[in-house]
């Protein structure tokens, strides 16, 4: 679950309540090649994968000894935990530096009753969208010394 900030129309960066959302990951149809790196001190495997929709191509280093099917932003669907992504040949790249093991000192459990209503995720991309053109339409004045 994630939360998020619902705004008013009128002062963007006025927070008027916090919304449950609740998000499915969809898993990419990756496509696992034979290449290995180290990275963060995991020897990993490549995937790659176009995204047809964003029209970007997306490479994913994954470790197969954490075989836990997660990584970076929403990309998910390897049998190893993604700990390297490049989208685009090197236009956006993500790339864990660590990996620490920890164990739980407690466990977390989600509220029994949230305040806020559910949303699907178009309904929250159209929030996000008006709140990010709300904050572009601010005039930004920065000041060099």
């Amino acid at each position: 679950m994630i939360m998020i900030m619902a705004t008013s129309d009128s002062a963007p960066e006025e927070v008027v309540s916090i919304i449950p959302l609740m998000m499915s990951l969809i898993p990419q149809n990756w496509k696992i090649l034979n290449d290995i790196k180290e990275v963060g001190g995991h020897i990993c495997m490549n995937a790659s994968w176009h995204d047809t929709l964003k029209m970007q191509r997306v490479v994913a280093w994954f470790a197969m000894d954490m075989p836990v099917s997660g990584g970076p932003e929403r990309f998910c669907g390897l049998p190893g935990m993604i700990l390297e992504m490049d989208v685009n040949d090197g236009a956006m790249v993500i790339t864990a530096d660590k990996v620490e093991k920890q164990s739980l000192t407690t466990e977390m459990d989600l509220p029994k009753k949230m305040k806020g209503k559910r949303i699907h995720e178009h309904d929250y991309t159209r929030i996000m969208e008006k709140y990010a053109s709300a904050l572009l339409s601010k005039t930004v004045k920065i000041q060099y010394k």
